[in-house]
């Protein structure tokens, strides 16, 4: 996760832009996904794996949205990790978001400039655990 970029600003969680345990304004952004044009990129997860990335795909799934979860569908990750660490494209890998509401897990998070700038009526949203919690999770999955 790069520090060095700045992403926009999420209006609908009162200053709060990241979520620990999904309670922090999810309603809010609940709302905010089911108004926004039907058959537009809406929702980007800038949380790194295992902190909730999971539960964010199936609450946009209960929402009818539909996501994508890179975890879930491998094969996307060529263009995106083509153009993040090879000579790929950015038109290619932005292409993978082609007819999805919503995405999350590696390595779209490492992209998160592109993407917001290629969608700019989306939001952004950060999951995170404690360092510990996230370290015990991760190694608990290998």
């Amino acid at each position: 996760f790069r520090r060095d970029r700045n992403p926009s600003i999420c209006p609908f969680s009162s200053g709060v832009h990241a979520m620990g345990s999904m309670g922090v304004g999810f309603l809010a952004l609940a709302s905010w996904l089911l108004v926004m044009a039907v058959d537009a990129f809406k929702l980007l997860d800038v949380g790194p794996p295992r902190t909730g990335t999971q539960s964010i795909h199936n609450a946009m799934k209960i929402l009818g949205l539909k996501p994508l979860h890179t975890g879930y569908k491998l094969s996307v990750r060529h263009a995106l990790c083509g153009y993040l660490f090879g000579n790929g494209s950015l038109d290619d890998a932005l292409a993978v978001f082609d007819g999805y509401d919503a995405a999350m897990d590696e390595p779209v998070m490492l992209m998160y400039e592109e993407i917001m700038a290629a969608f700019p009526e989306a939001k952004f949203l950060l999951t995170i655990s404690d360092a510990e919690s996230w370290f015990t999770n991760y190694v608990e999955l290998a």
